[in-house]
């Protein structure tokens, strides 16, 4: 009988991808602070991972029959893009 070989799962967000574009954002936010210039746009990567995790915990079992499922994954989009400047790249494994 042959052996199975194992799948590895495929997380649905590229942490070292995400990582990298957390820093990249953390980085213009702080010069354009620094300079007193407009505060940059996140990009839409990160616009679609905020996405992609809000929609991800909604099926969690502690929401799983949330009422209003759709309010619940705009406000942790929300939070996320509301708390965005506070990301600190030093806390994080590069």
């Amino acid at each position: 009988m042959a052996k199975r070989k194992k799948v590895s799962k495929l997380h649905y967000v590229d942490n070292a991808k995400f990582l990298e574009a957390m820093v990249e954002y953390k980085r213009d936010y702080n010069l354009a602070v620094k300079n007193n210039k407009e505060l940059p746009a996140v990009s839409e990567y990160l616009g679609s991972v905020f996405l992609k995790i809000a929609q991800r915990l909604s099926f969690r079992p502690n929401f799983i029959n949330y009422t209003f499922r759709d309010d619940m994954i705009a406000d942790g989009i929300e939070n996320c893009l509301q708390y965005i400047d506070n990301f600190d790249p030093a806390k994080s494994n590069l």
